[in-house]
């Protein structure tokens, strides 16, 4: 269920603008995504 969960978040989040990177990671009760900018 977390990895659908975490797919899911991480499929949306790749499309917000001026992203560069999306990194997710998931472990048993928990799900992490992070999303990266350029500085500026």
């Amino acid at each position: 269920m977390e990895d659908q969960i975490t797919r899911q978040l991480e499929e949306q989040l790749a499309i917000t603008e001026d992203a560069i990177s999306v990194q997710s990671r998931t472990t048993e009760g928990r799900s992490s995504v992070d999303l990266s900018f350029s500085y500026g």
